[in-house]
């Protein structure tokens, strides 16, 4: 399967590249040939897999991680997303050392704390 010009490995522009997830929406799986195997349902758990897989194949959380954030807010014009700073929304999801989430806080609000939603709702 060809891949598109423009891409990390030909040097696209790194404040373009998004990584995001509609969970919940489709997720194709191809075979090495780039053919559709099957299609599956997307989850919130995928950014999560795929931060780690990007981190196995020698990516730094660097490179990868503006892409889960500040471009995707950026190129979708949420002002107060993607970013950590006095007066922006305070949504932020803290790694543990095997890249899994440990915490997340939405809207200054915990809802995981240690790997374990502390509230719960359709979100889970």
């Amino acid at each position: 399967m060809d891949r598109p010009p423009g891409g990390h490995e030909q040097g696209g522009d790194p404040l373009r590249f998004t990584i995001s997830s509609d969970g919940g929406g489709c997720l194709p799986v191809f075979n090495e040939q780039g053919e559709l195997k099957k299609m599956d349902f997307a989850t919130s758990k995928g950014l999560v897999d795929t931060l780690q897989e990007l981190k196995r194949r020698g990516h730094s959380l660097a490179e990868i991680l503006p892409s889960m954030t500040s471009n995707v807010a950026g190129l979708m014009r949420l002002t107060g997303k993607g970013r950590i700073s006095a007066g922006l929304d305070a949504d932020f999801s803290i790694l543990d050392s095997n890249g899994g989430v440990s915490h997340v806080m939405a809207n200054g609000r915990w809802m995981v704390q240690d790997g374990t939603p502390v509230v719960k709702g359709t979100f889970e």
